[in-house]
């Protein structure tokens, strides 16, 4: 069997997945999930090589990966295992009172970042939610922020109000001469204008930005700093934070007290 990983990263929308090492890494997927493990998901999985171990990161488990280890359990007798929310990992150092409190997603969105970025960045996860992340050049986390995605935004705007069903708008623009391209435009906008706010205010120094998640290439085009798309569909935090035994991690089938161990470290168990 060769030493592959199979990693899965189940946001709010969608299930990503791909298949990393033993040199060449696959194609990366995705399906929508509702909530509820994708139907062709196993028919897909089928035509994959059996991989060494299969690393999931869920942010909002609604029975999902209980599916999912089933699943995994039934295709290739192996137990799914989880990433924990630790105090620090590697010089990167949680900055939350109660650091087992911090989404997954962020804490390997900045794993991930700090595998790719020597010095101070910015890490931003353009999804169905966005999350904005702070690490300085030492490893410390300052903080972040998190808030509605592009169509959570717009969702909830036209949820309360009577315009027109939403259009995207094609080319990116200041002011929008209609009403759909002026909410498309306002909403996109108001998260680019809040990337912006937070570079200018992380200084001495501007932390480089790097963009994950569904909608960063939209982002990115009303962000005024120099920005590097991280181009997978699997978030930075699976891609380069999981990837070959990068974070504390134990089967997922473990207590959530010994998963957010501040003293468990080191390599996924062979």
């Amino acid at each position: 069997m060769a030493d592959t990983s199979l990693l899965v990263d189940i946001g709010n929308s969608r299930l990503k997945w791909q298949l990393a090492g033993a040199g060449d890494d696959g194609k990366p997927e995705s399906l929508a999930h509702g909530g509820r493990l994708p139907i062709s998901l196993e028919q897909q999985w089928t035509a994959i090589a059996q991989p060494r171990r299969v690393l999931v990161s869920c942010v909002a488990d609604t029975g999902i990966v209980a599916a999912l280890e089933e699943l995994v359990a039934r295709l290739w007798g192996i137990e799914v295992r989880r990433p924990a929310v630790t105090r620090g990992h590697r010089g990167l150092v949680n900055c939350y009172e109660h650091p087992e409190r911090l989404g997954i997603d962020r804490w390997l969105a900045m794993i991930g970042a700090r595998t790719l970025v020597q010095g101070m960045f910015c890490v931003v996860d353009a999804g169905t939610a966005m999350t904005i992340d702070v690490v300085d050049a030492d490893g410390r986390h300052r903080g972040g922020l998190i808030m509605p995605g592009l169509a959570m935004m717009i969702d909830s705007l036209r949820a309360g109000t009577s315009i027109p069903d939403y259009a995207e708008q094609e080319t990116p623009a200041l002011l929008g001469c209609s009403t759909v391209s002026g909410i498309s435009l306002g909403c996109l906008q108001g998260l680019g204008a809040l990337v912006d706010k937070v570079i200018a205010a992380s200084g001495p120094g501007e932390p480089r930005l790097l963009l994950t998640g569904g909608d960063a290439m939209r982002v990115a085009t009303v962000i005024d700093h120099p920005a590097e798309h991280v181009r997978t569909h699997l978030p930075v935090r699976q891609r380069a934070g999981c990837a070959a035994g990068q974070c504390a991690c134990r089967p997922a089938r473990c207590h959530a007290a010994e998963r957010v161990s501040a003293g468990w470290q080191g390599l996924w168990p062979g």
